[in-house]
């Protein structure tokens, strides 16, 4: 889970450099249209993946025998 969130960070770098381009004309908007888009739909999947990671552990966590007592750490432990 914690290399698709850095994905999406990458990804929503990345688009916000490719707008950085358009505005100052350094390179031509309908140059990037195509790179825009892909970063957009490439956003919106790795948030979609992460959100569902997150339920996933959440829900799993909660119905374990040990609650949800274990979720700081697992957490924690996942994102290193």
């Amino acid at each position: 889970m914690a290399k698709y969130a850095i994905a999406c960070k990458e990804a929503r770098e990345t688009h916000y450099w490719l707008r950085l381009l358009a505005a100052s004309e350094i390179v031509a908007m309908d140059r990037l249209a195509e790179l825009t888009s892909e970063a957009n739909e490439l956003i919106a999947i790795l948030t979609t993946i992460v959100k569902k990671c997150k339920s996933r552990v959440e829900h799993t966590l909660h119905s374990s025998p040990f609650g949800s007592s274990l979720f700081p750490y697992f957490v924690l432990e996942q994102s290193r």
